[in-house]
Order: structure tokens, then sequence, then C-alpha cells
């Protein structure tokens, strides 16, 4: 009777098992800008490779190397085996908690020889009555979901940074060349000036004028060969590469303009090839790594405050043992056979258990208000990263259309300029113009081109922008594993029994994580 009674009991409890707390609900999407909501977005195959449309190869090779061994990524890839492995353990909590053997012997000279043998072992399963456990796999599943998350969005950001510091190093370049280009004008200007101040039809200061924009123009050179070598070497840190492998892949910083086509408009900043007119589509902004991980950290703050809660009821435990006891007046090492000659028990035992932290002095109350006040918190950081990323997207499309009309306004003065001071050269060369007049032109030329150039850059440097608020380029993660095979090789190295957790089969990125 007291046998089923006990059957009775747990079938009871195990039928009435639930979860405590509430179950999470995806957070109400805020409103968005009305210019997101597009009949004709952005095509999903434009965002995911988003570097393309520059048509440059150099970019191209940047960004799979920046994808395949930057260390913000690797170190990303080890944080999805960390959130893995305390999934493991969370999911471990729902077996038994506890099952040891234990043994000894002892021998005892007190009135006799006598030696004392004993095994045992035991065994302690909480059943999970409230779903404390349940709660707890829920909460880590969440945070491995966000870890992979995370991954994708170090990888959106290591490859926008990667583009941004190769378009500042093609944009010095640029500079640099029109800078040289200016130097090279400016020079024939003083020799032009000198010759006519030695023929009596200027003055010195004529001359002096014409040295002082030659140096002036040389004197900013310097400064644009350190903006080059400072985004080369960035995209060395980024690559994890030394300088030198960046240059075999973008060149020089002064590369030879002699078989360039044309050599009077260097270009050395890469245009993308996208119409301006391409409107945006909100659902793109789901889809951002950071916003789906700010969700799924929402998600894992619910869950806790169910395991909290489980806190203020009772837990039933079911408890085992088995062991084997025996005593003997014979060493054990010396006659094997008659062990066991004064007792030989073998001992089982089972049965339920309750326990009940009745005087909690509201500690498990206020670690539930404390989860509760940090769900609220996330459920708003994940408004805040949405709202960010409409805003963020909105602004650098904004700003692409609008710096390509400045671009073509700016492309059509530089011709402008560049003919003025083809026609104010020949003019002052004659007599025909003041010195005056030549130099306006010359400075405005100096400035026209570095302007020119400076636009061409950041005209690039906000499709780059406008593509990392759009959560574009994780894509290339998918199919491989999210572990780099230096890190694999150590993980192993080290002793740890990984088995295959570490195959590239095993470590692939899971699905489900983008919609």
């Amino acid at each position: 009777m007291r046998t089923k009674a006990v059957i009775l009991l747990l079938g009871f409890l195990l039928a009435g098992c639930t979860k405590l707390g509430p179950d999470f609900k995806k957070p109400p999407q805020p409103p968005l800008p009305k210019s997101f909501h597009a009949s004709h977005p952005f095509a999903k195959q434009t965002v995911a490779a988003w570097w393309t449309l520059f048509d440059d190869k150099a970019l191209n090779r940047l960004i799979q190397l920046a994808a395949s061994q930057n260390l913000d990524i690797r170190s990303a890839g080890l944080r999805i085996l960390q959130a893995r492995a305390a999934l493991g353990i969370a999911e471990g909590y729902r077996y038994p908690q506890k099952q040891t053997v234990s043994g000894g012997y002892l021998t005892n000279y007190d009135k006799g020889h006598i030696d004392a043998l004993n095994l045992t072992f035991d065994t302690l399963w909480e059943m999970d009555i409230w779903g404390k456990y349940a709660r707890e796999v829920e909460s880590a599943r969440a945070v491995y979901m966000a870890s992979v998350a995370g991954y994708r969005a170090a990888t959106v950001a290591v490859l926008a940074e990667t583009a941004r510091q190769y378009i500042a190093f093609r944009t010095a370049q640029e500079r640099l060349a029109y800078a040289r280009r200016n130097a090279a004008i400016e020079k024939r200007v003083v020799k032009m000036t000198k010759i006519r101040f030695l023929a009596g039809s200027v003055s010195e200061l004529d001359w002096q004028q014409a040295q002082t924009q030659w140096h002036n123009t040389l004197s900013a050179i310097p400064a644009m060969r350190t903006a080059c070598v400072a985004a080369r070497n960035a995209l060395a840190l980024l690559l994890a590469v030394t300088p030198e492998e960046i240059t075999r892949i973008v060149g020089p910083v002064e590369p030879s303009t002699e078989k360039r086509p044309c050599a009077d408009t260097p270009a050395f900043v890469p245009l993308p090839k996208l119409n301006p007119q391409t409107l945006l589509d909100a659902r793109l902004l789901l889809q951002r790594p950071d916003v789906i991980a700010a969700e799924h950290m929402a998600h894992s703050a619910a869950a806790k405050i169910g395991a909290e809660k489980a806190k203020l009821y009772p837990s039933f435990t079911l408890l085992g043992s088995i062991g084997y006891q025996a005593t003997d007046r014979n060493p054990v090492f010396r006659n094997w056979t008659g062990w066991g000659s004064l007792s030989n028990n073998i001992i089982l035992s089972a049965g339920p258990g309750l326990s009940w932290n009745i005087f909690q002095y509201d500690r498990v109350k206020n670690s539930i208000r404390l989860q509760d006040a940090l769900l609220q918190e996330r459920l708003l950081a994940y408004t805040k990263t949405l709202i960010r990323a409409a805003t963020e997207a909105d602004t650098a499309w904004r700003s692409y259309r609008l710096a390509l009309a400045q671009l073509q306004e700016r492309q059509k003065a530089l011709k402008a300029t560049e003919r003025a001071f083809a026609l104010s050269a020949l003019q002052y060369k004659e007599g025909l113009v003041s010195y005056q007049r030549l130099l306006s032109t010359v400075e405005k030329l100096t400035l026209t081109r570095d302007v020119y150039a400076q636009l061409k850059g950041s005209t690039a440097q906000t499709l780059i922008f406008l593509f990392k608020a759009l959560g574009g380029g994780w894509q290339i993660t998918r199919n491989r594993s999210f572990l780099h095979p230096a890190d694999r090789k150590a993980l192993r190295s080290r002793g740890v029994a990984w088995g295959r957790r570490l195959d590239a089969n095993q470590t692939r990125l899971p699905e489900g994580v983008d919609r």
C-alpha cells in the first residue's frame, strides 16, 4: 500500500508539472519612418553582398579575408562555444542532479583484527514540478541564440569597418595624386613668374606668391601620405596580418600613374553602382543581427523570472541508494575467499523527499523583482536598437542620395576650374591678365580637386554605413564553421575532452536565427 501511495503521489506531481513565470512574447515593433514602407526595396542579394556593388577586386579580397580571420569575429565564435557549453550545463540539471559512487576500507585493531569494506551508489533527482530547470534551459538557449546573432553582428561591423578603411585608403591616395598634380602645375607657374620677373614684366611679389602657393601644396602631401599609412595599418589590424600583406593586396601608397588611362583624373576611390531611387524596406531592419540579439536577451530575462519564481515553492526529490557492506576478521589482502564471514549485507533504499525554504526574508521575491526589471530594461533595449537601426539607415540613405547630387555638381565644377586655369595660364603668359587672376584660378583648382576627392570618399562611406545599418554582410558566414582552424587546433591541444564537438560540421551556425 505504501508503494502504491508513493507511485500515485509521484504520478500526480509529474502530471502537474508546469512552467512558472511569463511566456516570452516578441516585443511590439516601434513606428518606423514612412520611407521604409517601399514597394520596390533592395534585393536581399544586394544587402547580403553589398561590397560587390563597388566592383573592386581588392575590396572583395579584403572582405573575404576579414570574414575568415578577423580576431573580433574569431572571439565571437568562441563566445558561441561558451554559450553552447552553458546550455549543456543547464540541460544537464533536468536529469538526476546527484549520482555518486563512494567507498571505503577500514582496518580496526581494537580487540582483534577486523577489516570493513563498504561501497555505495547514491542518486538524487529533483523533479522539475514548477519548471525551474525548464526555464533555465530556455534562458540558456536564448543566450546561445543571442551569441549566434552576436557573431553575425560582429561580422557586419568588421566588414563595414574593413570597407571603410579601404575607402579611406583610396581617398587619401586620390587626394595625394591630385596634390602631386597640383604641385607640378604650381611649380611650372613658379618658373613662369620667375622668368617674367627677371625680364622685368612683373614684380617680385608675383614670384613670391607663386612660391607660397607651391610650398603650401607640398606641405599638405605628408599628411595625406600619413592618412594612407594609417588606413593601411588599420586594415592590417582588421585582417590580423602585417602591413606588407595589405600592400600586396591594395598596392603601394603612391602607385605609378603612367599606366592609368586618364592621368589628369585619378580614380582611386571606387564608386558603387546603385540606383539612388531604390527604396528601403523595414523588414531588412528586423534581420539586423543586433536587433535579433536584443530580442533573444529579452527572452532570456523572461525565462529567468520563472526560474526564480519556482524557488518560492517546495522542491520534490527522488532519492535512492544501493550499497554493499562487509566485515571480516581476516586481512582482506590475505584471504579473499573468506571475506564477509562476520557480516555481508546489501543495502537498498529509495523514496521521495521534500524541501521547502519557508523563511526567505523576501530574498526570492526581490530576486524575482530584479529579473522582472531586467526584462523590462531589455525590452526597452530592443526597441532602442530597432529605432537606432531605422534612423541610421534613413540618415545614411538620404545622405547617399544627397552626396551623389553634390558629387555631380562638384565634378562639373572641377572641369570648369581646370578649364579656367588653362585659360588663365595662357593669358598670363601672353600678358593679358594679372598674376592675381592666375593665382586665384590656381588656388581654386587645388581646393576643388581636393574637395572632389574627399567627396568621392564620403559618398562611398555613406553607402557603407547604409548597409551596416541594414545589417548586411553577415550572410557570408552561412554554411561554414564559426570556429577558426587555429582556435580549433588550440582547443584540442590542451587535452580537454571536446570529442567531435569541434568538428567543422558540429560548429556550423544553427538555422532559425535569421528570419
